[in-house]
């Protein structure tokens, strides 16, 4: 599966992400879909036809599970988001008071419309993940990053603010709340995401301090540094000091502008420095000289009539341990060796036999295992078609064979993260192999199920 280095944005699609949308049309896991509808959705997996968004809300993961799992989220910008102790860190208008209930919390009391502001600045052009707590029983709080409004907080819905924005500003963090608002601010997070490409212009943006990202064909930026934008006509540097990067189009840096001389070994010299390695050490099987004159290193193999050589031995014996003293060709024999092999792995493909209510089922690549001593770990993924009239059982071939002594013998299971459904592995003592379990539940139709499974190897 293709992982992104950074984060792909799609913004402004007019629909929802389906399974289709996979990776047969390029998305990636990782992509991030934003529909005009106001929904944002990530990408877990984009198997072709079973891709996987997710959005927040619902019965599906939180934003913030989400972002936490596919994103690297950087450092907290927020100073004291927890109000652990206090509220230092906060300016508090009329209205607002920490108090130590929940843990320590910003109480706000009706009647009052003053926000709760921190100072400081956040980098521009850049995406924050931004996320509030709130517990009460009326009114909003407004929370606003920088210069942006990210999202107006119902007092009642727990941790309703989980979202990425494109801005930044002052003051850092501005909480505003509605005349209404009977409650408490319980804790404030903003984290900002290090790379982010927008698919419509292919841009990065969001990145460290100090690095240059593209802003379209134009220019570049040096973000954070105040340094502003580089015109794209001063592509080349004068002659000048270090540094000096102000020369126009195809400016060059003059060579004996460089301080100091480099020193560049000529022939003769390298020669003499590789002959140095080779003369006077010691060689065993093989004389090497070095002929100043020719600039050559000469080899010389020693023959059998040489003290300093000896016959090699090729072959070892069918004998004891590390018995190395055969002949020429002479071999090992298998059976000589003690034991059984009790460590190995690799791929195979293994045969299924559809049991019962399974119209059809194939292996589409070779599942993987792993052997230590006794134990046995496969791994692989089955797409089975179910008649819906009960329980279908696939039953699947291994890779190292065992003599079952019964069912327990085997433990393991498959998942179809699509249909959010699950089934069991187990074992099959009659014909030592191993039955895929799936729930007459899963109804008609074609699935993938990624399977996972240990048993034991009994002689």
């Amino acid at each position: 599966m293709s992982v992104h280095p950074y984060i792909r944005l799609f913004p402004d699609m007019p629909d929802a992400p389906t399974i289709n949308d996979d990776e047969s049309l390029g998305y990636e896991q990782g992509d991030v879909w934003f529909h005009i509808g106001g929904n944002i959705y990530f990408c877990q997996d984009p198997t072709d036809g079973a891709a996987v968004w997710t959005t927040g809300g619902g019965d599906g993961l939180t934003l913030n599970e989400i972002i936490q799992g596919l994103l690297v989220i950087g450092d907290e910008e927020v100073v004291n988001g927890e109000f652990t102790t206090d509220a230092s860190g906060w300016t508090l208008g009329a209205g607002w008071a920490w108090s130590s209930g929940g843990g320590g919390s910003l109480l706000h009391t009706a009647g009052n419309t003053a926000s709760a502001t921190q100072t400081g600045s956040l980098l521009e052009s850049a995406i924050y993940v931004c996320s509030i707590n709130l517990s009460g029983t009326a009114g909003t709080v407004l929370l606003k990053i920088g210069n942006t409004s990210v999202v107006t907080a119902d007092a009642d819905a727990g941790v309703t603010v989980q979202k990425i924005y494109i801005e930044a500003g002052q003051p850092k963090v501005t909480l505003t709340p509605s005349s209404d608002f009977d409650g408490a601010v319980l804790n404030v997070s903003v984290k900002r995401v290090p790379f982010v490409e927008d698919t419509r212009t292919g841009d990065l943006v969001g990145r460290q301090e100090g690095e240059w990202v593209t802003l379209g064909d134009a220019a570049l930026r040096n973000v954070g540094t105040g340094s502003g934008d580089v015109a794209a006509g001063n592509k080349g540097v004068t002659n000048g000091d270090s540094h000096d990067h102000s020369g126009g189009d195809g400016g060059t840096i003059a060579y004996g502008s460089l301080s100091g001389a480099p020193t560049i070994p000529g022939q003769e010299e390298i020669e003499d420095y590789v002959g140095g390695m080779v003369s006077g050490n010691t060689e065993t099987g093989i004389a090497v000289t070095y002929d100043d004159t020719g600039g050559k290193l000469n080899f010389d193999a020693q023959t059998a009539g040489d003290a300093r050589y000896a016959p090699i031995a090729k072959g070892v014996t069918n004998g004891d341990s590390h018995d190395h003293s055969g002949g020429d060709g002479g071999t090992i024999a298998y059976s000589s060796l003690s034991g059984t092999p009790t460590e190995g792995g690799g791929t195979y493909t293994p045969v299924l036999t559809n049991v019962q209510n399974i119209t059809s089922s194939s292996v589409p690549n070779p599942f993987m295992w792993l052997r230590q001593n006794n134990t046995v770990m496969v791994a692989g993924r089955i797409v089975a078609a179910h008649d819906g009239s009960g329980d279908g059982h696939i039953r699947i071939s291994l890779p190292v064979a065992s003599n079952f002594a019964n069912n327990d013998n085997v433990q393991g299971n498959a998942t179809n993260p699509a249909a959010a459904r699950a089934s069991s592995v187990i074992g099959d003592a009659t014909n030592d192999e191993v039955i895929l379990v799936i729930d007459q539940n899963v109804g008609t139709g074609t699935l993938g199920w990624r399977i996972v499974f240990m048993y034991e190897v009994i002689p």
